[in-house]
């Protein structure tokens, strides 16, 4: 994400193609057409279990009711220093797959 804005992307487009941009790219096929339509709707109202699916299968990008759960905070500020808001120092929360992995800017032993 550093390089794609040191190379002039522009912040906020580097954030959505990293998120939601990229399950778009690594999604599986079953995910498009209007049968993948329709299988995205059964994921948002909760009626396809991740574990059912396999990790690879589950959306992510989005906070959004059966999406995984994958949020990080940071102290930076992607505005005005993208680059140290992205810094591994400056993340003080990951958690991923609804499992928190850094807390208080610590990370967990799992």
């Amino acid at each position: 994400m550093k390089l794609m804005v040191r190379l002039g992307a522009d912040w906020r487009l580097v954030l959505r193609w990293a998120t939601l941009g990229g399950w778009q790219c690594v999604r599986s096929m079953r995910w498009e057409g209007e049968d993948g339509a329709a299988r995205l709707a059964r994921v948002g109202m909760l009626q396809e279990a991740a574990a059912a699916v396999g990790d690879n299968e589950v959306p992510f990008g989005i906070v959004k009711k059966g999406f995984v759960a994958d949020i990080i905070a940071t102290r930076g500020d992607f505005r005005t220093d993208f680059e140290n808001a992205v810094d591994k120092a400056n993340i003080t929360f990951v958690m991923k797959g609804g499992r928190i992995y850094k807390l208080g800017g610590r990370e967990r032993s799992q």
